[in-house]
């Protein structure tokens, strides 16, 4: 009986040995289970990738460019030069200088003035038949750009200057005409001389000892005070030769009236606003609407600008107003 009862301790024991050790031996299992599945989990899951901040623009890298200068033009005669540029940049030009001289040292400024991206220099004083070198310099707020060119003034000689011109549908045989003169260089694309508001009784004007740039190939333009732009090509100017300048092309010719609207050069063209300003000036005695010069601006006048309707005149160098 003592036998049985201590057999069954130790049986009672191991068993209970055995139940935990298998209780034991599971919970690793699921241990090592759910172990592996994490690994497993986070072997495919995608690695996150960081967003890089932009680059930064100024401070002379990261994006900031300098000023970019172009379209470089001079326009010269004989003691003046006009130049002018555009200038842009990624940010903003703060401002651009102007440099020149008659060798490299550039030891001579010049005033710019400027409009959005347009830029420009007005020189005075210059000496005759001289070239020049020019640096301009434009600066943003932390890099600056260069860039280097050259003109050269006109040489000038004095003349004796004839014009011949007619204005049409006169009545009595008048020829009074008050009229503006330009000369340009149609190869540099510039003004080289003007001659303004000057005035002819008879359809001949006379100047002598006019100073003019010396020079071959220049185009005479001729705008009257109420008539459209005649024009004269190839024209040569010499020292000690007289010039004439015919704009009545030997006669033929007679300035077509109608540009009444404006001021100055007006649009050289014959519209609508032509007659609207006549109307203005009707039975009056303004001589710029007095078309055919009988004394008053009546319906003779009107009808003389409808006969040029829609007429432009020939082209006037650096005009607004090209047909």
């Amino acid at each position: 009986m003592l036998r049985f009862k201590r057999n069954k301790i130790v049986l009672t024991f191991l068993f209970t040995t055995l139940f935990i050790s298998g209780i034991f031996l599971i919970n690793n299992n699921v241990l090592a289970d759910t172990e592996t599945r994490s690994v497993d989990v986070n072997a495919f899951t995608q690695p996150q990738t960081q967003q890089q901040p932009p680059p930064s623009s100024g401070g002379g890298g990261g994006g900031d460019t300098a000023p970019t200068i172009s379209n470089v033009s001079t326009s010269s005669r004989m003691t003046s030069t006009t130049v002018s540029w555009e200038a842009t940049d990624d940010v903003n030009v703060k401002r651009c200088e102007f440099n020149y001289s008659t060798g490299v040292n550039y030891n001579n400024s010049a005033s710019v003035t400027s409009s959005g991206v347009n830029y420009s220099v007005q020189l005075n004083q210059l000496s005759t038949s001289t070239q020049y070198n020019f640096k301009i310099t434009c600066y943003d707020k932390f890099q600056n750009t260069e860039k280097k060119g050259k003109f050269t003034t006109l040489s000038q000689t004095t003349i004796d200057l004839e014009i011949l011109a007619e204005p049409e549908k006169r009545v009595n045989g008048n020829k009074s005409l008050k009229f503006n003169l330009i000369m340009a260089n149609p190869r540099a694309n510039n003004i080289t001389y003007t001659l303004n508001d000057m005035t002819s009784s008879t359809g001949k004007f006379s100047k002598k000892n006019v100073v003019m740039p010396s020079g071959k190939d220049f185009v005479a333009v001729l705008k009257g005070r109420s008539h459209l732009a005649k024009r004269v090509v190839g024209v040569n100017v010499k020292k000690g030769k007289k010039l004439t300048l015919d704009f009545t092309d030997q006669g033929n010719f007679k300035l077509l009236a109608g540009d009444v609207a404006g001021t100055g050069l007006k649009d050289n063209f014959v519209d609508v606003l032509d007659i609207s300003s006549l109307l203005t000036m009707n039975n009056t005695s303004n001589k710029e609407g007095d078309l055919n010069r009988d004394g008053i601006v009546d319906a003779l006048d009107i009808s003389i600008i409808l006969k040029n309707i829609n007429k432009c005149g020939d082209n006037i160098p650096k005009h607004n107003k090209q047909c």
